[in-house]
This record gives C-alpha cells, structure tokens and sequence, in this order.
C-alpha cells in the first residue's frame, strides 16, 4: 500500500512544472508584447511622415492613427 506522501509526490512535480511552464509562458508573452508595440509605434511614425509629406493626408491619417492606436490597445 502507498502512503498518502508518496500518493502527493506525483501531483507535487506536475504542479511545479505547470508553475513554470506559467511563467515561461508569462515571460514570453511580455517578449511578444514589446514586439508588436514596436512594429506598431513604427507604421504610426511612418505613416505620420508620409503625411507630412502629402498635402491631402488629414483624413488618411487620421484613420491611421485610429487603426493603429485600436492594435496598440488591443495589446
């Protein structure tokens, strides 16, 4: 017959793996983040420069800004 501590070990270990796993993950998903933030803050720098290029460029940059801004809070 198996202890009650020896009965717990196995869910102890997988518990502990999840933990970890959690925070990879976490950790990961931080490194992810900051990507897309930055691919983001670049297009809404690129596309203000064209349209200080562009005479006609209000209403288009506008609507950028609103695409943009929608990605970086989706994030």
């Amino acid at each position: 017959m198996i202890s009650h501590a020896e009965a717990i070990r196995p869910h102890r270990r997988v518990s502990g793996l999840i933990a970890k796993t959690n925070e990879k993950y976490e950790a990961l998903l931080s490194v992810k983040r900051d990507e897309v933030a930055e691919i983001v803050r670049q297009g809404m720098q690129d596309v203000h420069q064209l349209a200080s290029e562009a005479r006609d460029a209000r209403d288009l940059l506008c609507q950028a800004d609103d695409f943009f801004a929608e990605k970086r809070d989706a994030i």
